[in-house]
């Protein structure tokens, strides 16, 4: 699967993987029928259980690593200096009064549901989302470890 199959579904996907599900779900079938074969299973046993048993992300979560990833090297300074014009703002650059998002990035105002499509928009919604204890990991390795682990306790 990560030789064969795998490369072909991350080409990219920070730019794709926010397409329609109409498209997306044609992937998400697929990958499932691949879990089956891998597994040996028939076509009718649930598939969640396999992803987690063979440790495979589902298209959707794939999505949300690789964006996870940029974020995280975005926040760490590894990203080359053309993303320096995304400008990412923290909540507390803006406003003078503690909450309890201080610390979590400012939303970005896209007024058509396209743009929310964008690495801008869904980057800032998922880094937003993910527990303090996978974010304030430093080194991207242990980043991926924790996160892959996070989205495989899920299923």
């Amino acid at each position: 699967y990560y030789t064969f199959i795998f490369p072909y579904l991350i080409y990219c996907i920070e730019v794709w993987g926010s397409a329609s599900l109409v498209h997306i779900n044609k992937l998400l079938k697929v990958q499932k029928r691949l879990c089956r074969v891998i597994a040996s299973c028939e076509h009718r046993t649930p598939s969640m259980p396999l992803f987690k048993s063979l440790r495979i992300l589902t298209i959707y979560d794939v999505h949300s690593f690789s964006v996870a990833v940029f974020m995280h090297r975005f926040s760490t300074n590894m990203l080359p200096n053309i993303f320096n014009s995304f400008c990412f703002q923290l909540n507390s650059d803006n406003s003078f009064i503690i909450t309890r998002q201080n610390n979590d990035l400012r939303l970005p105002f896209f007024r058509l549901s396209i743009s929310q499509k964008t690495m801008k928009y869904k980057g800032v919604v998922l880094w937003n989302n993910l527990p303090n204890f996978i974010t304030s990991v430093p080194s991207v390795s242990l980043f991926k470890k924790k996160l892959k682990c996070f989205y495989l306790d899920k299923y």
